[in-house]
């Protein structure tokens, strides 16, 4: 499937469930079983939020957010902004179907009004780095689905569910802390091999 997806550029969405009908004929796997395991909740959450994201597309929301977003930063901190708003999205939606479908094309527009101070492939690599590390807040999908994969695989009390909680927000907000100052420090410039 991979080799399929990448090298050949099919569908990876079709792909997934011809390989899945596949292995389901196949009985690699109690399908009764592999659909309770799904969480259908974080599925269902991702896609209505992707949804709304082309919704506020549409209605000019990612034009209004990047015309608020260039009026408060400078060339020198438009990559730490961007990193902590991608960061601070990620905290309470999904990295892959929210905050980067919503954030490329507003580093698109930084790019236009600060180049040449100001690269794209820098701001893509500053806001990729910075959603992934806070998409493990558990108000986050990622983190949700970790909390979620935890409580199934064993029995967990309310406690230890209120901790693993707590743990996954405050290591989130380690990491978003993290890859800003790394954003400030021009880090994701990456030597400038990609300029």
């Amino acid at each position: 499937m991979v080799v399929l997806c990448i090298g050949f550029k099919f569908d990876t969405g079709l792909t997934a469930f011809v390989f899945a009908a596949i292995l389901v004929l196949l009985g690699a796997a109690d399908e009764k079983k592999a659909i309770k395991g799904i969480p259908w909740g974080t599925l269902i959450f991702i896609c209505g939020v992707g949804t709304l994201i082309n919704v506020i597309n549409k209605l000019g929301g990612i034009s209004l957010i990047s015309d608020f977003l260039t009026g408060l930063m400078g060339p020198k901190t438009a990559t730490p902004i961007l990193a902590a708003t991608s960061g601070i999205l990620s905290w309470v939606s999904s990295t892959t179907g929210v905050v980067m479908p919503a954030l490329f094309p507003i580093c698109s527009e930084v790019v236009t009004k600060f180049a040449p101070s100001v690269n794209y492939m820098e701001l893509i690599a500053a806001v990729t780095a910075t959603s992934f590390a806070a998409a493990i807040s558990p108000l986050s999908a990622g983190g949700a689905i970790i909390m979620s994969s935890i409580s199934a695989s064993k029995e967990t009390t309310n406690e230890e569910n209120n901790k693993m909680f707590k743990n996954l927000f405050l290591l989130s907000v380690a990491n978003v802390g993290i890859n800003v100052l790394m954003a400030a420090l021009r880090v994701f410039t990456l030597g400038g091999i990609f300029y």
